[in-house]
């Protein structure tokens, strides 16, 4: 479905077939039972990996909880988690994070220009937000930042520089 983020260079949002041009975001309410239901078909799994497509903490997790019902899901079956976002992680999902000494959370940031961040993600957190919970967290869960895409014009080596060493200094461990 469409990400509820609106990065100009996503692909996921470039879609050119059917609900996708609508700008709707769409989950499958029933999700964390079918994945629970494969999840016991199996002998052996590694992570859980949330999400490369679309915004984890979208709008519409308000409602149907899909996101939260997965992490409870996999915790039960003991599988660490990883949540890729651009949003601010709530704080039942940090608890999630902290449930599983494997888990951990990366930060898709890829300029600290706020100005640009904003064009580029327009629904996603702010940056002082996002430098913010990762201060706080970082201690007790383990956190990466995903640069991703490098966009040459627009965010220079200079400032992928900076970026790392915010990063670092925040407590960034990767």
């Amino acid at each position: 479905g469409y990400c509820s983020i609106g990065c100009i260079f996503c692909y996921v949002n470039r879609g050119i077939r059917g609900y996708r041009l609508t700008c709707t975001t769409v989950v499958d309410p029933y999700y964390p039972e079918k994945i629970e239901k494969d999840l016991n078909k199996l002998k052996t799994a590694t992570i859980a990996y949330m999400s490369p497509f679309t915004e984890v903490f979208n709008p519409l997790e308000e409602i149907y909880h899909v996101t939260e019902r997965l992490s409870e899901v996999f915790t039960k079956k003991e599988l660490p988690i990883f949540y890729l976002t651009r949003k601010i992680v709530p704080d039942w999902g940090l608890k999630y994070l902290e449930k599983n000494k494997y888990s951990y959370l990366q930060y898709s940031v890829n300029t600290l220009n706020i100005d640009i961040w904003k064009k580029l993600s327009p629904s996603a957190s702010s940056l002082d937000q996002i430098f913010k919970q990762i201060s706080n967290i970082s201690k007790h869960i383990y956190v990466e930042f995903q640069v991703n895409p490098i966009i040459p014009g627009i965010v220079s080596l200079e400032e992928l520089i900076n970026l790392v060493e915010k990063g670092i200094s925040v407590g960034v461990k990767h």
